[in-house]
């Protein structure tokens, strides 16, 4: 990594002593200003916390300086802050979890708008929304999903997989800070957000807490995706070095290799949407080449298993997060259209009434 300009350091520190420690790590000096003002918010609301709280239940508060010289360290911002904002949500964030990207919140808010958008939904008229939440991590996905929804549909059920219960743990602290915070409703218990351990390659605990009769509208995944190759040349020195690995790259599997490697999950998530048959699937990609590898997975498997899906899509990074209409090419190679502008970020699969939800048809729910 080069060395910062001279220049760019006395700047920072003309502006704060303190910055330039968050300059070693953002390595923008609007970045880092923003980050300094994040952390000085921060300290503020922990001083007021205390002022109606008794001492004795809260431990010392930190100093700012050692809250800018742990983020020089490279310590991502939201560990330390402990929580991120996503959708409407505030999502807590704490270390051997995955943090939820910036990436993750846009397709799953343009998901949440086009079901809203669609006329059965938008009008109220669909009482009961099922949504299968795979690799849950944080709950973020399933958890906006529901934030976004259960004000139009009487009956919204999440159901959350993942195999950390210190990721289930933290999910269930998110529901209750945002319970407090007025973001989620009161009332939301375990029979509406039901976060279950068990690890998706685990064809077992699968089978056992997703029962062969279990049907789902919707499923949607992020998924451990980054191939071993592409774990060590493209993702962040923060992220290799504070996040999980376990929650980024899959673990070895025999027989696969190179870029591949990311893509062990997905045959297990079509298998058992296949078997669940809902009317979406939306699973986050690294970039439109995995994209595409998915995308020729799903044609293999209807080629051996018979047509399933109706519309098949694939949403870039660059897309209107409302559900309007983007720039759009079509695939030939895999029978699906590719919609807005950047890398590629999630294949999103459809039958009955999810083709009309995600072609932006307000068509009534078949």
């Amino acid at each position: 990594m080069p060395r910062l300009p001279t220049s760019l350091i006395r700047k920072a520190y003309s502006y704060s002593p303190l910055l330039p420690l968050l300059l070693k790590a953002t390595r923008d000096l609007a970045l880092a200003k923003n980050e300094l003002r994040w952390l000085q918010e921060h300290i503020s609301s922990i001083h007021r916390l205390r002022k109606c709280t008794p001492k004795q239940y809260l431990p010392k508060p930190p100093t700012l300086s050692q809250l800018c010289r742990i983020r020089s360290t490279g310590e991502p911002l939201q560990y330390i802050l402990g929580s991120q904002p996503f959708g409407d949500l505030e999502i807590l964030c704490r270390k051997g979890i995955l943090i939820p990207r910036p990436e993750t919140e846009v397709y799953t808010t343009r998901l949440s708008n086009l079901l809203l958008r669609h006329g059965s939904i938008g009008n109220g008229n669909v009482e009961s929304l099922q949504i299968l939440d795979l690799c849950a991590g944080t709950g973020c996905i399933g958890l906006s999903l529901y934030a976004a929804l259960h004000r139009q549909i009487p009956d919204v059920r999440v159901r959350a997989i993942d195999f950390n219960p210190q990721a289930r743990n933290l999910a269930w602290k998110t529901v209750k800070l945002n319970q407090h915070l007025g973001r989620l409703s009161p009332s939301l218990s375990k029979s509406q957000f039901d976060y279950v351990l068990a690890d998706l390659l685990n064809n077992e605990e699968i089978a056992a807490v997703v029962q062969s009769d279990a049907t789902f509208n919707i499923v949607v995944s992020n998924p451990p995706y980054i191939s071993i190759p592409a774990f060590s040349r493209d993702t962040s020195r923060s992220a290799r070095i504070f996040e999980p690995s376990n929650a980024l790259v899959p673990p070895d599997s025999v027989g696969i290799t190179g870029e591949r490697t990311g893509d062990l999950f997905y045959d297990h998530i079509l298998r058992l949407s296949w078997r669940a048959r809902p009317q979406i699937v939306c699973m986050e990609v690294a970039d439109l080449e995995q994209a595409l590898r998915v995308m020729r997975a799903v044609k293999d498997m209807e080629a051996i298993d018979g047509s399933l899906w109706e519309a098949k899509q694939i949403w870039r990074d660059e897309i209107d997060v409302q559900g309007n209409e983007c720039s759009t090419e079509w695939n030939a190679d895999v029978n699906a259209a590719i919609i807005g502008e950047g890398s590629g970020r999630a294949v999103v699969l459809a039958r009955s009434w999810g083709v009309d939800v995600i072609k932006h048809d307000t068509a009534a729910f078949g």
